[in-house]
């Protein structure tokens, strides 16, 4: 597997590498049991008490996020263990699909469950009927097109992936794209990028002028359920 330049790009110091060891460990076990509670909790007992399309989206953000640590976490804590990559071209073909795609539809998600959240307050008695079919086509939707560019760009070139020591994980060099194809490529991320920003600011906005017309403890719900929906968006988009 090709890599980039360790001298300019790796870490040289071991006990650098030791703590970010563990800091990526700890990420990843957290995770797992966090993901892992919340897909048992919301299947099984059915434990998170929100409408069933939120719960659904909610259940995507968990499997992305495990995947997420199963293909891409994990293999950059073992990746700095070994000080290189140990696993593999068809793993590293893997973890930057995986990478790659799990990124992209943690951040379409985001944006349904922004929406979602404002369309069940605004039109409380039409969401009554939303079946969760229409939360998992979504849902489906959303890793479609996520899947879409990575699995392009492996079919183009997979001489394009490789490893790269600036996140001790599997990358794609954009030069391998044709022109037409790169230009696709930025204005689909453009447009992926913009659309779910102005679609989470307004639908977060509206929520908050619907929830202050509704009696009871909505409002403050709703403002923590904003501030915790912005911030996990900035935290996504900023990483």
């Amino acid at each position: 597997m090709r890599h980039d330049n360790y001298t300019v790009y790796g870490i040289h110091s071991k006990t650098e590498r030791q703590l970010l060891i563990g800091y990526t460990s700890l990420i990843s076990i957290s995770s797992l049991i966090g993901d892992t509670l919340i897909l048992i909790g919301s299947l099984r007992y059915k434990a998170i008490k929100l409408h069933e399309i939120m719960v659904v989206f909610i259940q995507y953000l968990a499997v992305a996020d495990l995947i997420f640590v199963l293909f891409v976490t994990l293999p950059a804590a073992v990746s700095l263990a070994a000080n290189r990559w140990i696993l593999g071209d068809i793993y590293c073909y893997i973890n930057y699909i995986a990478s790659t795609t799990t990124a992209q539809a943690i951040y379409l998600l985001i944006g349904l469950i922004a929406l979602s959240k404002f369309l069940i307050v605004k039109y409380p008695w039409k969401a009554i009927h939303v079946s969760r079919k229409v939360a998992h086509l979504a849902g489906c939707s959303v890793w479609v097109y996520s899947f879409i560019f990575p699995i392009a760009a492996i079919l183009k070139s997979k001489d394009g992936v490789y490893f790269t020591y600036q996140c001790y994980s599997c990358f794609y060099n954009g030069e391998a794209w044709t022109d037409i194809g790169a230009a696709v490529y930025d204005i689909a991320v453009g447009l992926s990028v913009f659309a779910v920003t102005a679609v989470t600011a307004v639908s977060s906005v509206m929520f908050l002028v619907v929830a202050r017309r509704v009696p009871g403890g909505l409002q403050r719900q709703g403002i923590r359920i904003v501030l915790a929906t912005v911030t996990f968006h900035v935290l996504i988009t900023t990483l």
